[in-house]
């Protein structure tokens, strides 16, 4: 029973951090996963996991066709600096994470 509730924990450490690298994931329209998703409760985590990856990855292919069908260079930059300064920021929660998730399998 013990390790059972251990390993639940991890799971539910690993779904939150997911959750929250998500939430600050940028959308082409300038708002983020996090905006597009309802908050969730224990329960529906791991689908809003599941939408918010989902959320994302269309975005990204829709980015992709849009500069295909009409190139806009300033565009272009505008989206990569966003890219770029989400990656930044995400640092830090992998700090955090790790440090989460080595406390919990203390």
């Amino acid at each position: 029973m013990v390790s059972a509730s251990i390993t639940l924990s991890i799971v539910a450490v690993i779904v939150s951090f997911i959750l929250s690298v998500l939430g600050a994931f940028p959308l082409s329209d300038g708002t983020t996963v996090g905006d597009a998703l309802p908050n969730a409760d224990d329960s529906s985590k791991v689908q809003s996991a599941a939408d918010g990856l989902l959320l994302g990855y269309t975005d990204i292919i829709n980015d992709i066709a849009s500069f295909q069908k009409d190139p806009d260079l300033a565009r272009a930059e505008a989206r990569k600096e966003a890219m770029f300064r989400y990656a930044r920021e995400l640092l830090g929660q992998y700090e955090g994470f790790s440090g989460t998730l080595s406390a919990t399998l203390k």
